[in-house]
């Protein structure tokens, strides 16, 4: 099973539910079940429940991660999660360290703002080559380029 946490709403756009939808379809076809997290109940969730696929949501604060650490996990173990995949420019270290404790663990990146503790790193730009990531996550599987 694989979670893919999210927002989007009125303030940050719907962007990362939109490539994050891209990716959940692909996984579907791989008979790979997969379900999205969410801060808020919003036009972003009813899209993914449009697209039809479960959106959870955790009644958090979206650009508040740490406040949703423990439900989080709660629902990481409940749904036997074996993979997160989170797109969220709201992350920090600390967030993505205590929830890759918990399961294995993908980002989303393309500010390349501090060392992202996990274990897939995906950069889908056209530019991500002029990030040191070889150097920066010598046993991270990285994921580059359009």
């Amino acid at each position: 099973m694989i979670a893919i946490r999210v927002d989007g709403n009125p303030k940050i756009g719907l962007g990362h539910i939109m490539r994050s939808l891209s990716i959940a379809v692909k996984i579907k076809s791989f008979n790979v079940p997969c379900f999205f997290i969410c801060a808020e109940d919003n036009a972003g969730t009813e899209i993914i429940r449009q697209k039809g696929f479960e959106a959870l949501v955790l009644h958090s604060q979206w650009d508040h991660l740490a406040s949703e650490i423990k439900p989080l996990a709660d629902l990481i173990q409940n749904k036997n999660v074996e993979l997160i995949l989170i797109d969220s420019y709201c992350v920090s270290e600390a967030y993505l360290s205590e929830i890759k404790k918990l399961v294995r663990l993908a980002y989303i990146d393309d500010l390349n703002a501090f060392i992202y503790p996990c274990d897939i790193l995906i950069n889908y730009a056209k530019y991500s080559e002029k990030y040191s990531y070889a150097e920066n996550y010598p046993d991270t599987v990285l994921l580059q380029g359009p």
